[in-house]
């Protein structure tokens, strides 16, 4: 009997050694967890009544191949010993790596009754080995990384270098729209497209790096006009040929900033500038000079800032509306009600100047709700219809929202509205916003897709969004003339808008060459200087020659 007290007694010391040192688990011969020690708890950041009877996939971590499981399976099922490093994923979503040994306890008759798991984390080890390795590398595009980059300008630093930087826009669109497994996708197809490019054009030798996200980075010691003239034409080449995935054509739009310099520090913060510049202003390309010194912007927001407030408030902001034109019978059917300030020389201001400052500033909401009630008083005793422009900030406004649906009930004038929603704002809350559509639809309002060409143009948000209508956007149309890719884009979305029983509207439409070329295409409404202008009247002003 003192034999047997002493060799569990042994045991146990064993056990609380092992405990106090290893990461144990227990598992049954079908992988349900039947004991964890309190390393475990630690370490994978569960508590234990949430792991005891749980399956052991519990912390099995979406990167670790099924097949490394199988091969586990198969090896202790037949009663032999598996060794292997396993990376796992704690209750926070952490990630750990174990350094593993599962071993298959049999009873007397030689059959398996249960799994032992002795595991050590060698995460810090792991980390320290291959982070600065692994953090080179881009792991989805196979680019070099952002660490990458910044190393190879400290290596380079008495270099005079240039270096762009590619923006993506519209990136977390798609991803909203098909996950992010086709974001990852469209992020490999563009990584290869743009590495071919500067391959078969650019003379001088080229890096590309993936930095966060959606943005490219290309360092060279090419001329700095020579790379930004290269990277338009690239940034055209995206915008014309549709990227096809899930049997959906995505077109692209991107912009670039560019510098050159010694200091990589100020190389990397410069372009940075430069492309901000670049989508503010919407423009494709932008190269830094110390002129885009941000302070004489802040000074201009803060002076419409307080002229926007003024305006507001002394009743300055007015609604001009613009005629659209049925194209097979040149009658004027609706209107677009559009904002403009009246300055105190009764100058009439285009939005071009304040819209996007009062996006930031939070007065948006204060123009659509004096835009939205001045045309509903216009449009009240005539059989027009007429548009109204709601941004993303609108749908996320409960105040605006509320307004309008009470305006649009009480109105009895539902059914001759037409809701603008701009295709190239990002849709925040996707699921917010289609609800609503569908209230206001249910009124009787139509939606229409503003601008439709300069975003990324996906068909599927038409659809998702409930369109009617499809505005073309103006730089397509512009030039509809004589732009050849204009033309192949302006097809597309025609063809695709009669298949699915969708109006069109060609915005910008200033004369008789592009007016002629928007009826060849079929497009169903125009809307331009060519027919008229924006006035606070409803009068329409004669077509020029």
């Amino acid at each position: 009997m003192d034999d047997l007290l002493n060799a569990k007694t042994i045991l146990e010391q064993y056990k609380m050694a092992v405990d106090e040192s290893m990461i144990v688990s227990k598992t049954s011969t079908n992988g349900i967890i039947t004991y964890v020690n309190d390393l475990f708890c630690e370490v994978s950041k569960y508590p234990i009544e949430e792991l005891v009877g749980k399956n052991h996939n519990i912390i099995r971590h979406p990167d670790m191949p099924r097949e490394t499981f199988k091969d586990l399976w198969k090896t202790i099922q037949s009663k032999k010993i598996w060794k292997g490093i396993v990376k796992n994923q704690a209750k926070d979503n952490s990630t750990y790596y174990v350094d593993t040994v599962i071993i298959p306890i049999v009873d007397s008759n030689d059959q398996i009754i249960e799994y032992i798991g002795l595991r050590n984390d060698i995460t810090k080890l792991l980390e320290s080995e291959k982070l600065l390795e692994k953090a080179r590398i881009d792991e989805l595009t196979n680019l070099k990384s952002r660490a990458a980059l910044l190393e190879d300008l400290e290596n380079r630093k008495d270099e005079i270098l240039t270096l762009a930087v590619l923006d993506i826009k519209s990136f977390k669109d798609i991803n909203d729209f098909y996950g992010h497994k086709v974001g990852d996708e469209l992020l490999q197809i563009i990584a290869r497209e743009l590495r071919e490019f500067l391959k078969d054009n650019c003379k001088s030798n080229c890096e590309l790096y993936r930095i966060p996200i959606d943005i490219f980075a290309i360092l060279s010691n090419a001329n700095i006009e020579d790379m930004q003239e290269r990277l338009e034409e690239f940034v055209r080449y995206l915008a014309t040929k549709p990227i096809n995935i899930l049997d959906s054509h995505i077109y692209i739009n991107a912009t670039v900033g560019l510098s050159n310099s010694k200091n990589g520090k100020e190389l990397y913060q410069n372009s940075d500038i430069a492309l901000q510049y670049a989508k503010s202003h919407k423009i494709p390309s932008q190269i830094y000079n110390c002129e885009l010194n941000l302070q004489k912007e802040i000074e201009n927001n803060l002076q419409w800032t307080q002229r926007l407030n003024e305006a507001i408030y002394d009743e300055k902001v007015k609604a001009f509306y613009q005629p659209i034109i049925n194209n097979k019978t040149l009658k004027c059917e609706k209107y677009e009600s559009l904002v403009r300030l009246i300055d105190e020389n009764e100058n009439v201001i285009s939005p071009f100047y304040f819209l996007d400052i009062s996006k930031q500033t939070k007065l948006y909401s204060y123009l659509t709700k004096i835009v939205l009630e001045q045309s509903l008083e216009t449009f009240k005793n005539n059989d027009f219809s007429f548009t109204i422009n709601l941004s993303v900030e609108d749908f996320e406004n409960e105040r605006t929202v509320a307004l309008l649906m009470e305006c649009l009930k009480d109105s009895n004038i539902a059914k001759r509205v037409v809701l603008e929603i701009t295709e190239s704002e990002e849709v925040k809350n996707f699921n917010k916003t289609t609800s609503l559509i569908t209230k206001f639809k249910n009124l009787g309002c139509k939606i229409a897709i503003d601008d439709f060409g300069s975003g990324y143009s996906n068909f599927n948000y038409l659809m998702q969004l409930q369109a009617d209508i499809i505005k073309i956007d103006g730089s397509l149309i512009k030039n509809l003339d004589n732009d050849y890719a204009s033309q192949s884009i302006v097809k597309a979305i025609v063809s695709f808008a009669k298949e699915m029983g969708i109006k069109t509207v060609a915005e910008y439409v200033h004369s008789k060459d592009v007016y002629d070329k928007v009826c060849q295409y079929g497009i169903d409404y125009s809307q331009g200087f060519y027919f008229g202008i924006p006035s606070d009247s409803l009068e329409l002003q004669p077509a020029k020659d």
